[in-house]
């Protein structure tokens, strides 16, 4: 703990598992886009890591600004740092961290573009976050700065993807992203949607995934192949890191393998898994279990045993 995976050289993503206590935890992908979209990714996750134990630490006395605020501003620092190295004119990252608490129960949760948090329960979806693609108000605020939505095709399906008018960039598919000053300047923004409180279920299961999990596997088999390679972790003699690192691999294989079905390069695909325990221990009980996290990178072949060493 932490564990951090070298990524892969094609690979764009970043993930980042960090304890914030003995009982609290934040797992988070970062999903870069565009030329120097990997540097940015890595960079975000980076300034997550150092932040994150002064802002989120589990026994830090609450004061100040409540949560939701805390979040948007980490968000807002970030996009104007990335901002300022010169790297993102046309290159960015999308975020989605969670903070999860296995003493009360509960997870908070922020994210920009179409990195996902979904929270399972055995083979049901009990909460997920939604995309910021081009529609409704998300669409409507860019039209108004600007921008022009067109449709392309991408891997065999239509998608809106959003321009300058008359013109061929930034091209992107969502309307929040840390970073892209092109995309910034006709009405994409870096503030997070944020959901507080969601309750989490015992023995469940959180996933963070970028991109190119949830294309091509639907939340309902993604919480249900991971309940499923979950449940056979007591048969295997692993430590429960381990074991979360084993259903992170596999839920990477099944999007890599559909990707693969149809013909076409697969995007990068990166998971960080959290398994929940069967009972949520008050804190004021003695070495509460904190949840196993673990992350994967997304080209190399997946790993199936013990968790990587620590680079």
């Amino acid at each position: 703990w932490p564990r951090h995976i070298p990524d892969a050289v094609q690979n764009q993503d970043a993930c980042l598992a960090l304890p914030l206590g003995p009982t609290r935890a934040l797992a988070a992908v970062f999903g870069g886009h565009g030329e120097h979209g990997g540097t940015i990714a890595r960079a975000m996750r980076d300034l997550v890591e150092q932040l994150a134990p002064v802002l989120f630490a589990e026994d830090l006395v609450p004061a100040g600004d409540p949560l939701p605020i805390v979040l948007s501003r980490l968000f807002a620092v970030a996009h104007e740092g990335i901002t300022q190295g010169g790297l993102a004119d046309a290159s960015g990252t999308t975020v989605a961290l969670a903070i999860v608490d296995a003493a009360a129960g509960m997870m908070t949760c922020a994210h920009v573009g179409d990195t996902r948090v979904v929270v399972g329960d055995g083979a049901q979806v009990r909460f997920e976050t939604q995309d910021h693609t081009l529609f409704g108000a998300e669409a409507e605020r860019l039209l108004g700065a600007g921008a022009e939505v067109r449709e392309e095709l991408v891997g065999g399906v239509s998608v809106p993807r959003m321009f300058a008018r008359g013109q061929t960039s930034p091209g992107l598919a969502i309307s929040r992203t840390i970073g892209n000053l092109q995309a910034h300047a006709l009405g994409v923004t870096a503030e997070p949607s944020v959901n507080v409180d969601v309750r989490l279920p015992p023995g469940g299961v959180v996933i963070v995934g970028s991109r190119g999990i949830w294309q091509k596997v639907a939340p309902s088999d993604v919480v249900g192949l991971a309940a499923s390679y979950a449940a056979e972790a007591p048969q295997r003699p692993a430590s429960p890191d381990a074991n979360a690192e084993a259903v992170a691999a596999q839920l990477v294989y099944e999007a890599q393998r559909r990707w693969s079905s149809l013909g076409c390069d697969a995007e990068d695909t990166s998971v960080v898994a959290v398994l929940l325990p069967q009972q949520f221990a008050p804190r004021s009980q003695a070495s509460p279990p904190m949840p196993p996290t673990a992350t994967l990178p997304p080209r190399g072949a997946p790993q199936s045993g013990g968790a990587p060493p620590a680079s």
